[in-house]
């Protein structure tokens, strides 16, 4: 019983920044990179450090011509 109450958080996170994630790539997919980059800014700080969110994040930067940030995120 205690293994699933510590496990639960964990799933429920994990669920959380994968919609989050889907909700970022569809303004990314609108040209609504400034409302991307914060998502994916987010959801980095949760600890997804997977390459799809980086490369986004770095892409969302460099669209807004923050050239500065894009560097550093890729």
């Amino acid at each position: 019983m205690k293994n699933i109450l510590f496990i639960l958080p964990f799933l429920f996170c994990a669920l959380h920044s994968q919609a989050q994630v889907k909700v970022a790539d569809q303004f990314f997919k609108d040209y609504a990179y400034y409302q991307a980059a914060e998502l994916y800014l987010e959801t980095l700080k949760k600890g997804d450090t997977t390459a799809h969110v980086l490369s986004r994040l770095g892409d969302c930067y460099y669209n807004n011509s923050n050239v500065k940030l894009a560097n550093f995120s890729v």
